[in-house]
């Protein structure tokens, strides 16, 4: 390998880079010279910054030792094969399936080569065979279709970060788009398929038709990875309320849609990781508990961040079996009757469904060989390739929005993608969806957060405090026992002289042991005991205050809880 026709050199004090063509410098320090832009190195030099970043690494390996090392720039191999580790980073990994890199969208096509091999035989005849084989290429957000061969790729300084799938769109979907990306704006998108979901579908929220729209359109670009988290829909309901249809109308129209029915478990991970496949999962109780199947469940848990990894054990044919690690990052779609687990649920917007009365949409089914599907998929990956850089930019100036709406923390996870989506096709001419979108947030989150606060023991006992605490003195643990026990306990009849009354069966875990416990868990310290009895030292204004950073600033959602009464406590509270 040729050395680049530069030096760098340091004169004792300050760095300086020479070439035939010029010099530049002083510097203090090499990192300055690494900061410099591509267009100025060759104004100046005329020389490839990566080759000067390259012998810049090399000086960084060497200059602080003793004994300078030596950098590996090449490695020969006895069957002739020679490495060159690139030290300076001048390849990019891209995946086969979907990617943005260094300004520039690709997504990966499957076009019918016709493949010729001239073969010379022993005897200097030659034979030349045909075929027809699949191969992947790389559509461009310029329209430009690259071959996705290490040497074609290493000619745009690229290389496939996994093996490729055949799976996606046939060259037949995407052959329009080749040499010149049509014009085709968001609200074009967003509008058939919200022709589509009206057609097949009937909400009993107008909003939740607006957020199955934006959902199916981000899809691709949370594939691309264009986003830090992508939120799962849950589609919940009674049987016959159209969740396989709503799953099916997904599996027209999003990025790369799959059921995992027709996978194995096992196959799930590499699937989603090699073809960023959006997975739709319907009628399973899988959700439903924690205990079965582990392995589906992990790829659900690591799939809402991106850059989250699952891990599990691969076999090898004649090998030793060894730890696998997996991409599960992706748009995924549960629909079932049971419901899901909590750790899951959080990760998820519920769309509960019920069934229509329109008997026209009740029997009307999509036509999977219909045309218009394909048309739709076309025009959501020249969305994509043409406004990837609009919807980043949406994406990023959503979370002011969402804080001052107070949506914050794991809600912001759930709600930026769909928000940033809102926001792209407000600016493109669909008006109200980012307000729409909000309101649903806001909603989603409320419901979220009665629901945990029923199910929260230590809300039940900050509502019981607000209710016995009208001053500041010592309370005894009894007398908040006796009221917890009527909020979380079972209710039953007794019989007395004077008729029924009701009395409350406390859960064996509480006592006034764990009650101590939760309140120093709560922040109250200060006790004392009196003829062997505890108190705690509490006031008004302490109650209140712990109860406002239970509930995140709303005690209005206390309020509503009281109204239905707080129960479902379980063994999970007991464990604390």
């Amino acid at each position: 390998m040729a050395e680049p026709k530069f030096e760098v050199k340091f004169s004792g004090k300050s760095w300086y880079v020479l070439s035939p063509a010029g010099q530049i410098g002083p510097y203090s320090r090499l990192e300055e010279i690494e900061r410099l832009g591509s267009d100025f190195v060759d104004a100046k030099l005329k020389i490839d910054l990566q080759e000067l970043k390259r012998a810049i690494l090399k000086i960084d390996l060497t200059r602080f030792d003793t004994k300078p090392m030596t950098l590996l720039q090449s490695i020969a191999l006895d069957d002739g094969t020679v490495l060159e580790p690139d030290l300076a980073g001048m390849y990019q990994g891209i995946h086969p399936a979907i990617e943005v890199k260094a300004g520039k969208a690709y997504i990966g096509i499957w076009i019918p080569t016709k493949i010729t091999k001239t073969i010379k035989k022993k005897n200097g005849e030659e034979i030349t065979k045909e075929s027809i084989q699949n191969r992947l290429y790389l559509l461009t957000s310029q329209g430009e279709l690259l071959y996705a061969e290490p040497r074609e790729l290493m000619k745009a300084k690229l290389w496939l970060k996994f093996d490729p799938y055949q799976m996606g769109e046939s060259y037949a979907a995407y052959k329009p788009l080749i040499g010149k990306i049509p014009p085709v704006e968001p609200d074009h998108v967003y509008a058939r398929i919200q022709e589509q979901l009206e057609r097949y579908m009937e909400f009993q929220d107008p909003r939740q038709s607006t957020l199955c729209a934006i959902w199916f359109i981000g899809t691709i670009f949370a594939a691309a990875q264009l986003f830090k988290s992508y939120p799962y829909l849950y589609v919940g309901g009674t049987k016959r309320v159209g969740k396989t249809k709503l799953l099916t109308l997904a599996f027209l129209i999003c990025f790369n849609a799959v059921f995992s029915t027709s996978i194995k478990t096992a196959g799930i991970f590499r699937t989603i990781q090699n073809s960023r496949a959006c997975l739709l999962v319907d009628e399973t109780e899988k959700l439903h508990s924690a205990e079965r199947n582990p392995e589906f469940r992990s790829v659900v848990l690591s799939g809402f961040m991106r850059g989250a990894k699952a891990h599990r054990v691969e076999d090898q044919e004649g090998k030793a079996r060894y730890t696998g690690e997996f991409e599960c990052f992706g748009p995924k779609v549960f629909a079932n009757i049971q419901g899901i687990e909590d750790v899951m649920e959080d990760r998820c917007i519920p769309l509960i469904l019920l069934r229509t009365l329109n008997s026209k949409i009740e029997n009307t089914w999509p036509d999977l060989d219909d045309p218009l599907w394909l048309e739709i998929r076309r025009d959501l990956a020249a969305m994509f390739l043409t406004h990837w850089d609009a919807s980043s930019t949406s994406y990023t100036s959503c979370t002011s929005v969402l804080e001052k709406e107070g949506i914050t923390s794991r809600e912001m996870l759930i709600w930026q993608p769909i928000m940033g989506i809102a926001k792209l096709l407000e600016d493109h001419g669909v008006p109200g969806v980012v307000e729409e979108m909000l309101s649903l947030a806001k909603d989603v989150k409320n419901i979220r957060l009665i629901e945990d606060i029923t199910e929260n023991t230590d809300l039940a006992l900050i509502e019981v405090l607000r209710e016995i605490v009208v001053k500041d003195e010592f309370y005894t643990l009894n007398a908040i026992k006796k009221m917890l026990v009527e909020a979380v306990g079972e209710p039953r009849e007794v019989r007395t002289k004077e008729g029924v009354a009701i009395e409350y069966d406390a859960p064996k875990w509480l006592n006034n042991e764990w009650i101590g416990r939760a309140l120093n868990r709560l922040g109250f310290k200060e006790k004392r005991k009196r003829t062997g009895i505890k108190e705690y030292r509490l006031t008004p204004s302490s109650v209140k205050s712990v109860a406002l950073r239970l509930v995140g600033g709303d005690l209005a959602l206390l309020d509503k809880t009281a109204t239905t009464g707080t129960s479902g406590t379980t063994g999970k509270e007991a464990s604390k």
